[in-house]
């Protein structure tokens, strides 16, 4: 018989390395697998679809959500994003520990429903290191880097729940 793997919580506010870190335990830890959640983002250049996510439209997703796909689900800066219950049952059942990418709602939605797993928070080394990799990126407005900034502080002030 197989061992269910174990289930990581990895969270973070944007700009602060989640999905590099997320990426770098997944090369250094073989038996663990990442789920890999829908967005209904704009893909990022380097991206690669069904792999850093399953993007999709608005309406596919609301769809996925009615019909109860998504363990989580939230919208984050007017765009869905969720895991699906598939992209953790199956390689759970496999045997291999799952690590979930989520942002603070979808902690809370977790801890809600008192799913099992490690929670983890990463803290950015300050604003001012955050809103600079944001702009980095290039893929952010002033407005929405603002935005972006701003979720984070409310983020860093729920460490407690990890």
């Amino acid at each position: 018989m197989t061992q269910k793997g174990l289930s990581i919580i990895i969270s973070a506010p944007s700009g602060t390395g989640k999905t590099t870190t997320c990426k770098r335990l997944i090369q250094r830890m073989p038996n663990l697998r990442i789920a890999t959640s829908h967005t209904t983002r704009k893909i990022r250049d380097g991206e690669t679809d069904a792999c850093d996510y399953f993007f999709v439209s608005k309406k596919e997703f609301e769809t996925k959500r009615d019909n109860k796909d998504f363990l989580e689900w939230a919208q984050v800066h007017n765009e869905y994003y969720g895991t699906s219950f598939e992209s953790i049952e199956k390689p759970q059942q496999a045997g291999f520990d799952i690590l979930l990418e989520l942002d603070v709602q979808g902690v809370d939605s977790l801890r809600n429903m008192k799913f099992n797993g490690a929670y983890i928070l990463i803290l950015p080394p300050s604003i001012e290191e955050m809103t600079k990799r944001l702009r980095k990126r290039g893929t952010e407005t002033e407005e929405s880097i603002k935005i972006r900034v701003n979720t984070g502080k409310e983020e860093i002030k729920s460490y407690k729940k990890y």
